[in-house]
């Protein structure tokens, strides 16, 4: 899944979804919206440019926690299963915040 900023939100404004590819605009609360898409529907919606900085984003964010690990640091994540947020040592104990 991709996100794309841009416009309103706060509420789910449209959302299509079909059997692979959906495409969900988020309506925030400041006079913009976010719209939440799936890699099937990416290129109908996320120009070239931007499919670019979400691969440089990703792999950048890949690189830190490679080097985290290196270096024996905590890493953050989401336990998607819980809907919690966990700290996961370098001996692989996960603590839930």
């Amino acid at each position: 899944m991709q996100m794309h900023t841009g416009g309103n939100a706060g509420k789910v404004l449209k959302m299509n979804e079909g059997e692979s590819n959906m495409i969900r605009i988020i309506k925030l609360n400041d006079n913009r919206s976010v719209t939440v898409v799936s890699e099937d529907s990416s290129h109908s919606v996320i120009s070239d440019a931007d499919a670019e900085m979400d691969a440089r984003a990703k792999e950048a964010v890949n690189s830190a926690i490679n080097r985290a690990k290196i270096c024996n640091k905590p890493i953050a994540g989401y336990d998607r299963v819980n809907r919690r947020a966990y700290i996961e040592t370098s001996d692989g104990k996960k603590t839930y915040v």
